[in-house]
C-alpha cells in the first residue's frame, strides 16, 4: 500500500497546483475587466463634458448672434463709445486668452437676451462679438441697397466675429467656437 498512496498524494498537489493557477488567471481578468470598465467610464465622462462645454459654447454664440441680429442701428464698438462689440482686429488669438480674461472682456449667457441660464455647466458660457474685415479683393462687403441709419453713414453688410467660451459640468472643460454671423444695416 505504500506504493499506492504516494502517487495519490502527488495527485492531490498537482491538482491544488492546478487550481491555484487557474484561480491566479480568473483574478487576473478579472483584474483587468475592472480596469477597462473603469477607463471606459472614464472616456465616457470626458465625452459628456465635451458635449456639454461645445452645446454651451454654441449657446452662447446664438445669443450674441440674436443680439445683433434684433439690432436696427449698428451697434457702437468699444472705439467709438459702445462696451458689446470690440473695434475690427481687437483679438489675435482667442484660445491664449486664459479664463480672467474672459471673465473681464466677455459677456454672460442671457446677459444681452435675458433667456434662462443653462443647466449642468459649471459657468455660463462667455461671448465675445467683434467687427471683422471680410478679406474680399475688392470689395468690403459694403452695397448701396439700403440707407445705413447708424453712426457709419455707410449702408450695407456688417460682418461681425463672435466668440463663445463653454465650459462642461466639471469645470475643468473649455471649448472655443467661433461663427461669421453678416446683418444688414
Amino acid at each position: 500500500m505504500p506504493m499506492n498512496s504516494a502517487p495519490q498524494q502527488r495527485q492531490r498537489g498537482v491538482s491544488l497546483l492546478v487550481s491555484l493557477l487557474l484561480l491566479i488567471v480568473l483574478t487576473l481578468l478579472g483584474v483587468s475587466a475592472m480596469n477597462m470598465a473603469i477607463m471606459e467610464e472614464n472616456v465616457v465622462h470626458n465625452d459628456r463634458e465635451q458635449a456639454l462645454g461645445f452645446q454651451a459654447a454654441e449657446a452662447g454664440l446664438r445669443d450674441a448672434e440674436n443680439w445683433i441680429s434684433t439690432r436696427n442701428n449698428k451697434p457702437f464698438t468699444r472705439g467709438a463709445g459702445g462696451v458689446l462689440v470690440w473695434d475690427k482686429g481687437g483679438f489675435v488669438n482667442h484660445e491664449d486668452q486664459n479664463s480672467s480674461w474672459w471673465a473681464a472682456n466677455g459677456f454672460l449667457y442671457g446677459a444681452l437676451s435675458g433667456v434662462a441660464p443653462l443647466p449642468d455647466v459649471a459657468q455660463q458660457p462667455l461671448t465675445i462679438i467683434e467687427e471683422f474685415n471680410l478679406p474680399t479683393p475688392g470689395r468690403d462687403g459694403r452695397d448701396s441697397l439700403v440707407i445705413a441709419p447708424d453712426y457709419s453713414g455707410t449702408p450695407g453688410r456688417e460682418y461681425y466675429l463672435v466668440t463663445g467660451n463653454g465650459t462642461g459640468k466639471r469645470g475643468n472643460t473649455s471649448i472655443i467656437l467661433q461663427s461669421t454671423y453678416v446683418k444688414r444695416y
